[in-house]
């Protein structure tokens, strides 16, 4: 570098802050006592049983049977019971519905339907079919209303297998190993 170039380059100064210097207050670290005015939240490790009744709330369906949940929902929109629904039936069905299926397919779920058990094609009936609530639904079964949840993953489970039985196949949920 020249002479030149050399002087004409400024000499990096530190910073300094013009006027008095300021006493800044303390600030509090981690090691001084907590606000009395703020309640402390002792954690402690998870309790394995509030763990799981947090994940399998008594309402939550297992997520294995949801594919056939909705397929049976499709399967209440149709046909159902073989029959059109009537003017009444039609009205309590929701304004947003899932398609139904197809006629050939339906006629085939009918038939395992109406064939299956009779506590699980009764229960099948009152949560699609008809406009009772949980309440009333455990009333008809002679149940508590939380059994119904108990009831409704069993059914779920038996015509997952009866339908998988009768060839339709439902694709289903598998937790990865």
């Amino acid at each position: 570098m020249s002479v030149q170039a050399q002087m004409t380059r400024k000499i990096p100064r530190p910073f300094l802050m013009r006027g008095k210097p300021r006493v800044t207050e303390e600030r509090p670290t981690i090691h001084e006592p907590p606000d009395w005015r703020v309640p402390e939240v002792k954690r402690t490790a998870p309790i394995p049983a509030n763990v799981l009744r947090m994940l399998a709330r008594e309402r939550a369906l297992d997520p294995r049977f949801r594919p056939v949940d909705r397929y049976l929902w499709r399967w209440s929109v149709g046909q159902g019971t073989g029959l059109p629904p009537d003017d009444e039936a039609a009205d309590m069905l929701p304004e947003s519905r899932p398609t139904a299926l197809a006629p050939d397919e339906a006629i085939v779920v009918d038939m395992a339907i109406i064939h299956s058990a009779p506590w699980a094609r009764d229960f099948l009936f009152m949560w699609f079919r008809s406009p009772l609530s949980i309440e009333e639904i455990g009333e008809r079964l002679k149940i508590r209303a939380r059994g119904v949840y108990e009831v409704r993953r069993e059914a779920m489970a038996y015509y997952l297998g009866l339908l998988h039985g009768i060839g339709i196949s439902i694709p289903t949920w598998e937790p990865e190993e």
